[in-house]
């Protein structure tokens, strides 16, 4: 119970933007049709994978660790 006192102490100023954000994300499932945005077949296999190997190639490339803010 401890952690989660320390980590709602710690998100103290973040925690009305990410119920913005929540909000936000469920409104933008509802409304899309997620299905039209991918192209039928095998296509979209292949789409999914280059997606996620371009969002680990952004993590690799990028020289802030994991969870900290670029503040420089």
């Amino acid at each position: 119970m401890a952690v989660l006192t320390s980590l709602w102490t710690r998100l103290r100023g973040w925690r009305t933007l990410l119920w913005s954000l929540l909000l936000a994300t469920v409104g933008v499932m509802q409304a899309l049709d997620w299905a039209s945005l991918l192209p039928d077949g095998a296509a979209k296999g292949w789409v999914l994978i280059a997606i996620a190997f371009v969002t680990a190639w952004l993590r690799v490339i990028t020289t802030t660790p994991v969870g900290e803010g670029g503040n420089d």
